[in-house]
């Protein structure tokens, strides 16, 4: 009888050792893009503030490792940094095509309900320095907006405005990502946001892909997994073959793994 079971066990764990390790077969054949963030997230939990200097020096580090794009500012209403760099950058004559900036999607809010409006100011800024590619930022939890106020419809009709006006005023050849940053705060309970604002993104075919963010470092491996295995879902619902990229911080030893 031990003799019976042992032998189905490693039939059964034969075929579950091979069922897992077929997930990474679809590595082999990866379209891999990566967009370095090194020298916006290094930042994150520092007590002082980045120099020009500082930016150089970590710019010149990626472009050694060979990383191509590069996000090279996180504008705001506030002068930063990132606005002199920027433009020592193109005045070097760095290819813009590889260079990224954040911009906010929505240009401030007032009781949880965003101007819909006013340009933001991180497209006005690059518009200015000359840079094509943006990183579009947006909340989908109710930390930040209140969606009976402001719906989901509401959103993918702003994202589509500036979308649309990034295209118009950045370069018909500007590349557009648009990063959910909350996934943690609204997977669990309010995931229909997601998807349909993805399902959305995707029909609206004009991004260059979409990004998720765990900015907690908390969220385990299967969970961010199974973020990306059901919006990229969406995608291919709407037959839509644009990026998908993830951004983890690193909290708790987990970014690498989940990455």
């Amino acid at each position: 009888m031990a003799s019976m079971t042992a032998k189905k066990l490693a039939i059964e764990y034969e075929k579950d050792v091979s069922k897992e390790l077929f997930k990474y077969e679809c590595l082999k054949d990866l379209d891999l893009f990566v967009l370095d963030n090194s020298i916006r997230e290094s930042t994150v939990g520092q007590l002082r503030g980045h120099t020009i200097e500082n930016k150089w020096e970590i710019f010149n580090e990626v472009t050694k490792c060979g990383f191509r794009h590069r996000i090279v500012a996180s504008y705001n209403h506030q002068r930063r940094v990132d606005d002199e760099f920027v433009k020592e950058v193109l005045a070097k004559g760095e290819d813009p095509e590889g260079l990224w900036a954040f911009s906010e999607v929505t240009e401030g809010i007032s009781k949880k309900v965003p101007d819909q409006t006013s340009i933001p100011v991180g497209l006005l800024k690059m518009k200015e320095a000359g840079l094509r590619n943006v990183i579009f930022e947006i909340d989908l939890g109710n930390s930040t907006y209140n969606f009976k106020k402001f719906t989901v419809k509401d959103m993918c009709r702003l994202v589509e405005k500036w979308v649309l006006w990034a295209k118009s005023n950045l370069g018909s050849n500007s590349k557009v990502l648009v990063s959910l940053r909350d996934l943690p705060d609204v997977m669990p309970k309010k995931f229909q946001r997601v998807f349909h604002v993805v399902d959305f993104l995707a029909r609206l075919n004009l991004l260059f892909g979409i990004c998720f963010e765990e900015p907690r470092g908390k969220s385990l491996p299967e969970e961010c997994g199974t973020w990306a295995k059901f919006i990229r879902k969406v995608m291919d619902s709407a037959n839509w073959k644009g990026h998908l990229l993830v951004h983890v911080h690193e909290k708790f030893g987990l970014m690498d793994a989940t990455a």
